[in-house]
C-alpha cells in the first residue's frame, strides 16, 4: 500500500516548484481534492486562484486580501495552471480536457497532477511524483472504496479515546461508549473493525456504530473479563496484529504510534497510524511479512485457477 500525507504533499510541491513555468498568470484547482495542492501552489507563487467552474464561466481570479497579487479577469490571462491531486485512470482528466475545448484559444493551459502512475503520466502535461497503485492519501483514505479491505481501530480513529476518568471499566466507561461523538463516518463499508474494547461491551458498541451510520462487515473485540486483565496481559497490539495477520485485509488503521509499530512487526503488514499519519512497515525479511506475501500469492493463484475452471466449464 502506498500512502501520502498532507505533509508529503506540501513537501513534494515545495521541492518541485522550480519545474513550473515562470510566466504563469493564475492557478485553477479541480474540486475537491485538487483545491488543496492548487491553494499551496498559488500561495507559494503568489498567484491568483480560482476553481475550475469559475474559470470556465469567465469569473474573476481571486487574489488574497493580504497579498499584493491583484484580481485578474479571464481576458487578461495568458497562461494558467490547472491542478489536481492525482490521476488514476485518466477518466476524470479526459472530462476536464473535453470541457476546455470552448475556452479562449489564446489561453495556454497546463494540466498538472501532483501524483501519477507510469500508465497515466503521458495523459497530462506535468506531474511531480509517480506513485503506483494501490495508493491512498491522507485526505481521501477515510472515504476510499478500498476500506472494504482495511482493518479499523475504534477509539482514537472512529471516535476520540476515553479520558482517564472515563476509562474505569464501569459506569463512566458505559456513559462514554454510549455518548462519545464520532470523528467521521466512512463513505464505504469497513472490512474489519478490530478493537481491544472488551467483548462484554459488544452490544453498546454495535448500537453506537449503528446510531452513527458506520457500516462494517466484521466487528472483532477482545474476549477478556476485565480491563484490569487486559492491562496485565498487555496484549492490545498483539491481539490486533494476529487478527490482521490472518485475514485478507491490506491495511490496518491504528490510533496509537507504538501499537502501530508493534502491529506492523507482528503481522508483517503495513499499518497507518492515525495519530501521526505515518505508515509503519514491517522488516522486509520478517517471517510474518514473508508468510503474508505468500498467502496473497496463493490467493491470487487460487482465483486464477477458479476462473480457468469456470471458463472450461462454460466451453463444455
Amino acid at each position: 500500500m502506498y500512502f501520502r500525507s498532507l505533509n508529503d504533499l506540501s513537501r513534494t510541491i515545495r521541492d518541485n516548484l522550480y519545474l513550473l513555468p515562470k510566466d504563469l498568470d493564475a492557478v485553477v484547482g479541480i474540486p475537491r481534492s485538487g483545491m488543496i495542492p492548487a491553494n499551496i501552489i498559488s500561495l507559494y507563487l503568489n498567484l491568483p486562484l480560482t476553481t475550475f467552474e469559475e474559470f470556465l464561466n469567465n469569473k474573476y481570479f481571486e487574489g488574497g486580501i493580504t497579498r499584493k497579487s491583484s484580481h485578474k479577469e479571464i481576458k487578461s490571462i495568458k497562461k494558467v495552471l490547472i491542478v489536481d491531486d492525482s490521476i488514476t485512470t485518466g477518466k476524470s482528466i479526459n472530462k476536464i480536457k473535453n470541457r476546455l475545448i470552448n475556452i479562449d484559444e489564446k489561453i495556454k493551459v497546463i494540466i498538472l497532477c501532483i501524483y501519477a502512475t507510469k500508465k497515466t503520466k503521458n495523459l497530462i502535461d506535468m506531474y511531480f511524483e509517480l506513485v503506483p497503485n494501490p495508493r491512498v492519501f491522507e485526505w481521501n483514505v477515510l472515504h476510499h472504496e478500498l476500506i472494504k479491505n482495511f482493518c479499523f481501530d475504534i477509539d482514537g480513529v472512529l471516535c476520540p479515546d476515553p479520558k482517564n476518568h472515563e476509562n474505569d471499566d464501569g459506569l463512566e466507561y458505559l456513559k462514554f461508549l454510549e455518548n462519545v461523538r464520532k470523528n467521521f463516518s466512512p463513505s464505504y463499508e469497513i472490512g474489519w473493525i478490530v478493537s481491544s474494547r472488551l467483548e462484554k461491551y459488544r452490544a453498546i458498541t454495535e448500537q453506537w456504530l449503528k446510531n452513527n451510520n458506520i457500516k462494517y462487515k466484521n466487528l472483532i473485540l477482545l474476549d477478556l473479563p476485565s480491563a484490569k486483565e487486559r492491562r496485565r496481559l498487555k496484549i492490545h497490539a498483539s491481539f490486533k496484529a494476529n487478527i490482521y495477520k490472518n485475514n485478507l485485509s491490506i491495511l490496518f488503521i491504528e490510533s496509537e504510534k507504538d501499537q502501530a509499530a508493534e502491529i506492523a512487526r507482528i503481522s508483517g503488514k503495513d499499518v497507518l497510524c492515525f495519530e501521526n499519519m505515518t505508515i509503519y512497515k514491517p522488516d522486509n525479511l520478517s517471517l510474518p511479512k514473508v508468510e503474508s506475501q505468500l498467502k496473497l500469492v496463493l490467493n491470487k493463484i487460487k482465483i486464477k485457477i477458479l476462473r480457468t475452471i469456470k471458463s472450461i466449464l462454460k466451453k463444455d
